[in-house]
Parts: C-alpha cells; sequence; structure tokens
C-alpha cells in the first residue's frame, strides 16, 4: 500500500507559482476578479451523475469537486496571450508568445487537478523543492514573461488596450462557473477545523520535535516554517531543471512528511475534506452542474484559441 500524500492547499490554484501565469503583471487577465458566488442561484436535489463521487485516492488527494474547479490557469494565459499578440502587432508593438505544450505536467509535485502533493517518496528525491515539470517550452514562457513587465509605459497601455479587446473573443469566467473553487475551499477550512484533524496536528508536532526546528508551527499546513525556507533556499518555482537539493534538506524533509503520516494528520485531514465537499457536492448538485458546464464550454474555446492561433513548435 502506498503512503498518502499531502493536500499543502486549500483549492489547487491557489499557492501556484506565479511564474506559470503567462500574461504579464501589467493586466489581470485570467479569472480576473471573479470571485465565487457561495450561494450559487440554486441548490439541491440535483441528479445522480451531478452527485456521484470519484473513487477515494489520498496518494493523488482526489476531492468529490475535483472536477468542478479550475486547477491550472496555463491555458487561459496562453490563450489570452495569444489573442493579445496580433492586436499589439497592429500598434506596431512586438508580442512574440513562444509556443508552449499545454500537454506537459507540472511533475509529480501535483495531482491532476494542480494541487501540492507531498510524500516521503517525493521529499526522499526532491526535499521542500518542487519535482521538475516535463514542460521543457518553460523556459522561453519565462523569457516572455521577464521581456513583457518590463515595457515602458506606452506599450503597457496598448497592452491594457489589447486585453480589453481580446476579452470580447474570450471572455474571463464568471463567478458562477467557479462556484466549485468556493465550496472545496469552505470544505478546506473547515477540515482544519475539525478536531481529529486538530489532534492529530498535534501529534504533528511532537513526532517533530526531535528535528529541532526553531519556529516549529502547529500544522503540517505551516510547514516549512520561515526559518527551513530560509536556510535551504527554498522557492516553489514550478521549472523542467531539477532543483539542487542538500543532504541536509532531504533528511528533514523526509523525517517531516513521515510525521505527517505517522501523526495520522494525513488520513484525518483526506477524509475530512472529503466528507466537507461530499456533503456540499449533494446540496448544491444543480448549482455544481451549471457551473461545470460553463467550465467545459470555457475549455472548449480555449483549446479552439490555442489552435487557431498558437505558433508552430
Amino acid at each position: 500500500m502506498e503512503k498518502p500524500q499531502s493536500s499543502r492547499s486549500a483549492v489547487p490554484v491557489v499557492r501556484r507559482s506565479a511564474v506559470l501565469g503567462v500574461v504579464v503583471g501589467l493586466v489581470a487577465v485570467v479569472l480576473a476578479g471573479c470571485s465565487a458566488d457561495p450561494s450559487g442561484g440554486g441548490g439541491s436535489g440535483g441528479t445522480s451523475d451531478a452527485q456521484a463521487l470519484p473513487a477515494q485516492n489520498m496518494d493523488q488527494w482526489v476531492l468529490p469537486l475535483d472536477s468542478y474547479v479550475v486547477g491550472n490557469t496555463k491555458n487561459a494565459d496562453y490563450a489570452q496571450n495569444l489573442l493579445v499578440a496580433p492586436c499589439m502587432e497592429e500598434a506596431g508593438y512586438s508580442w512574440d508568445v513562444p509556443y508552449r505544450d499545454t500537454t506537459a505536467t507540472d511533475g509529480p509535485s501535483w495531482n491532476a487537478v494542480e494541487r501540492r502533493l507531498f510524500t516521503p517518496a517525493i521529499a526522499e528525491q526532491w526535499g521542500f523543492h518542487l519535482a521538475p515539470s516535463s514542460d521543457t517550452t518553460l523556459g522561453a514562457l519565462k523569457d516572455f514573461i521577464a521581456r513583457a513587465n518590463a515595457v515602458p509605459a506606452a506599450e503597457s497601455a496598448q497592452v491594457t488596450k489589447c486585453v480589453v479587446a481580446s476579452r470580447k473573443e474570450l471572455p474571463p469566467l464568471t463567478g458562477s462557473a467557479q462556484l466549485g473553487a468556493s465550496y472545496a475551499s469552505q470544505a478546506y477550512s473547515a477540515a482544519l477545523e475539525e478536531p481529529a484533524v486538530r489532534a492529530a496536528a498535534e501529534r504533528w508536532q511532537t513526532c517533530m520535535v526531535p528535528a529541532g526546528v526553531s519556529d516549529l508551527p502547529t500544522s503540517p499546513e505551516e510547514f516549512p516554517s520561515p526559518s527551513v525556507v530560509s536556510k535551504f533556499d527554498i522557492e516553489l518555482d514550478v521549472s523542467a531543471t531539477p532543483p539542487t537539493v542538500s543532504p541536509a534538506e532531504i533528511q528533514l524533509a523526509t523525517f517531516e512528511a513521515t510525521c505527517e503520516v505517522d501523526s495520522g494528520w494525513l488520513t484525518s485531514l483526506y477524509h475530512a475534506e472529503w466528507d466537507g465537499q461530499a456533503a456540499l457536492l449533494r446540496k448544491n448538485a444543480d448549482a455544481l452542474q451549471r457551473s461545470k458546464a460553463q467550465l467545459d464550454r470555457y475549455e472548449a474555446r480555449l483549446q479552439e484559441v490555442i489552435s487557431t492561433h498558437a505558433p508552430k513548435h
């Protein structure tokens, strides 16, 4: 039996590395300003299909609402920039969006909906760093972001105009389309407060005492703590280049990951989060189905834009 893996995140997109965003910091394009309304505009009594649950898989931290959330914004970022490019070129500016491999994964540190995973096995190889991504196009993407973030004021103003224009072809998701993410966040927050989870966190803290961490937090969710991050220069930067990890980091990471398992914290958190999400899905199945239909249409539109406008590899 494989050992369970850690969630590390309330909603898959919450703690993603900022470098993944293709759209520059000049304008917020993807999902900008969209927050789901927990009321959802409609409630219970959904179909059996809507309420069907996936098979539990603690290794991959599979949860009932996974299919109702946006786990990854990379394709949305990419598509939006592809639409911005011709507008910028018409205005006399270069906006050379690099090819990106939309089929590549971010590596074993992330599950299918971009939730951070952490196990003794991952810790033994990568410490607290992220395992390398299979996306070999990330280097060109980072270069593009650096250039785009450094554009002068005049060009920045044109970017804003082009983003507004591009949204006519690819409108950002509405809040109602992100209802699943809101419920997932709600279930996660409630799970952390469950007595069984809090008790397991106390056992984890006791387990960690021999490690001698000066700023040991009260929960694995807050680890690695600032002193550990500083000591090992930990940056959660998704990259295709394998990180350099010291033996000391491997030792501490493996020790901590084992404490997460031995304390029962992983098991108690997983089941508390699962039960919370399952209850919310049963109660709000109809609204979630409508939300998922919006997500599906949006994803289809993204793929259409990418297939039409993406540069050749």
